[in-house]
This record gives C-alpha cells, structure tokens and sequence, in this order.
C-alpha cells in the first residue's frame, strides 16, 4: 500500500509547489496596478509603500513620479537614475508625465549615458572575441541606439562610439554569414603542340617604277648610222634614285655619253620584296630609228 500512495503524494507536492510560484507572481505584479490607482488618487505615501520591494522600470517611474509630488526632489532624481541605469533606453512621454519628471530623465541620462554606452560597448567587444556573435551584436546596436539619444549624440564620445560599434556590426554581421560554397577549380585541359606547315608561298618582289625617266633627244647627224638601239643598266638604291648607270649595249658614243648623263637624275619607286624597300638593278632600251 505504501508503495502506490508515494506516487500521489509526490504529484500532490509538485502541484502545491506550482501553485505557490502562481500565487507569488501574482502577488509580485500585484502592487503595481494598487500603486497607480494611489497615484492618481494623491495617495503618495501609500503608493511608495507599495513599490518599495519592487524594482519593474514602471515602478521605478512611478516611485520618482511619487516623490517628486511629494516634493522630495533629490529623491526623485536618485530613483530617476536608477530607473536609467536599468533601462538606458527609457523615454517618458511628455503628455502622460509632467515637465519635472522629463527634465529629470534628461538629467540622469546626460549623466549616465556615457558610462553605460562605454561599459555596453566593451561588453560587446568581449562577446565579439570569444565567438558569441549573435550577443555582441545586440550589444552594439544598444551602443547605437544610446550614443544617438538627444542628450548624448553630440559629445565626441557619442561619435567615436557610434563609429566604433558600426565597425564591429560590420565585422559580426561578416562572420555570421554564411560562407560560399567552394568553387571547384575549371577543368584545364592539356596543352597541344600544332606545329605550323612548312611555308609554301614565294617571296613577293615588285620591280621599280619609274617616277621621271627623261630620255635624251637623238641628234640628227646620228639618225643615219647604222646603230638601231642604245641600252643602258641603271643601278637603283633603297630610295629609288641612281646609285649607278652603264652602258650595256652602246650607240653612238656621242649619244651614250648624253644616255649615261640623264641616267644619273631618274628617279623610281623602288623595288620591294614581301614590302620592304630593297636596291635593284634595271635594263633601258632606246630605240633611235
């Protein structure tokens, strides 16, 4: 018999055991709602009573709020500063909260801010270092947040530390992702030796042109002689210009020496081979009948 009540004994317990934590966080969340309603009925004194155990950033607010009616006003910044230290980035709405409470707030974070966006920002560093990446940067987008509140966003702590936390979220929102998948290297494929045909075309040679090629007038006391023909073999240079002339099949030596002269000024497009200039030797015939 004993061994089967254990069993219900245990479950009673464990039942009880929650039933007690309900209670106690019901009674926790209890005084809050209580406070208000003492607030807005001018009850101070009570109120604080109330949200003396209880450390909720709305009851902080509250507490101040209580003690500021009170007119306990170095009171009210002590609970104003704890109220930040705990939430940095509480902001009072101006329509629900009289002017005091708000200059109040300025207050506290002109003063506190610095500290716990440094304090924030060092944390986030040192979560950084030891791989928690997802933490760090929820450190650094507090550091953000804070160094952009109007009563610190102009110091030039606030800018160094906006510009610090904006690298580090680079360098953690770079870590975090995820990392290409390798690309295999291209397939290369081997090198094949094609070696070039023979050469088969003939070299290209363009013979001299004649530019200006005056041919000296036969005299007439020759025009009776029995010679037919003069022929002279110029030698032309790179430039297209005599280098030399001779006879080759003389005339008259009257008219040879007058053919060997004129020769000494023609001038020609000079002979090539695959396009480049080259000397060349060239054969002119005259008839003299």
């Amino acid at each position: 018999m004993n061994v089967r009540l254990r069993p219900r004994w245990s479950s009673l317990v464990i039942t009880g055991v929650g039933l007690l934590c309900t209670v106690v966080s019901v009674s926790a969340q209890e005084p809050l709602p209580k406070a208000k309603a003492l607030y807005d009925a001018a009850a101070y004194e009570e109120a604080l009573a109330l949200l003396a155990p209880v450390d909720a950033p709305e009851a902080q607010q509250y507490k101040a709020l209580c003690l500021l009616a009170l007119g306990r006003s170095q009171d009210a910044a002590g609970a104003v500063e704890s109220l930040v230290s705990n939430s940095p980035t509480f902001e009072p709405s101006a329509n629900d909260v009289p002017p005091r409470f708000v200059t109040l707030v300025s207050d506290a974070k002109r003063k506190l801010l610095p500290s716990i966006a440094r304090r924030a920002f060092a944390e986030g560093r040192e979560q950084f270092k030891s791989g928690s990446r997802e933490d760090a940067l929820h450190k650094f987008d507090l550091v953000l947040t804070l160094a952009s509140s109007p009563s610190f966003k102009d110091s030039s702590d606030a800018e160094d530390l906006r510009t610090l936390a904006s690298g580090f979220i680079e360098l953690a929102k770079a870590a975090t992702e995820p990392k290409p998948e390798p690309v295999p290297p291209p397939v290369v494929q081997p090198a094949r030796i094609v070696e070039a045909p023979p050469a088969t075309t003939k070299p290209e040679v363009i013979q001299p042109v004649a530019i200006r090629q005056a041919i000296p007038a036969i005299p007439s006391g020759l025009s009776g002689s029995g010679t037919q023909s003069a022929s002279v073999r110029v030698e032309i240079g790179a430039d297209g210009k005599v280098t030399g002339a001779s006879i080759q099949q003389p005339s008259h030596p009257l008219y040879d020496r007058m053919l060997l002269q004129a020769a000494r000024d023609w001038v020609y497009t000079p002979a090539s081979l695959n396009g480049r200039a080259i000397p060349s030797e060239k054969v002119i015939t005259v008839q003299l009948r």
